[in-house]
């Protein structure tokens, strides 16, 4: 995966190649590999309450044997869904949250081209 190149730089340092290395970079970020489905798919399963034992072997079977009787340290998994809640619980509240983002306008002329294209569009309308 490749390295988004800074950001934050005066618009003078920002060259076509600085452009062109930022654009890969994201689409590289982007891209889902198998292996990256692999683990939305298990992240989905998880929030779903759906667990696969061999993820937490290390707790179930600790010394990696094949004796039941070590092999029965120190848990059982059993599947209580913490996940779910706490993922619905953010998902509502973040609709609650104020919207805080700000336009700016920097085209002194761009309240009276979006008055003249609403007309336009009044007038195909109409």
């Amino acid at each position: 995966m490749s390295r988004i190149p800074k950001q934050k730089i005066p618009r003078s340092r920002k060259t076509k190649e600085w452009g062109k290395n930022t654009i890969e970079a994201f689409i590289d970020r982007s891209s889902f590999s198998s292996q990256h489905k692999a683990s939305l798919h298990k992240y989905y399963d998880a929030y779903n309450g759906n667990l696969v034992e061999a993820d937490y072997n290390y707790v179930i079977n600790p010394y990696n044997s094949e004796k039941h009787k070590v092999k029965g340290f120190p848990a059982k998994l059993r599947s209580y869904n913490i996940i779910k809640p706490v993922v619905d619980l953010l998902l509502g509240e973040k609709s609650k949250r104020p919207f805080a983002h700000q336009v700016v306008i920097r085209n002194s002329d761009m309240k009276d081209n979006q008055q003249k294209l609403l007309q336009q569009e009044l007038k195909k309308y109409l």
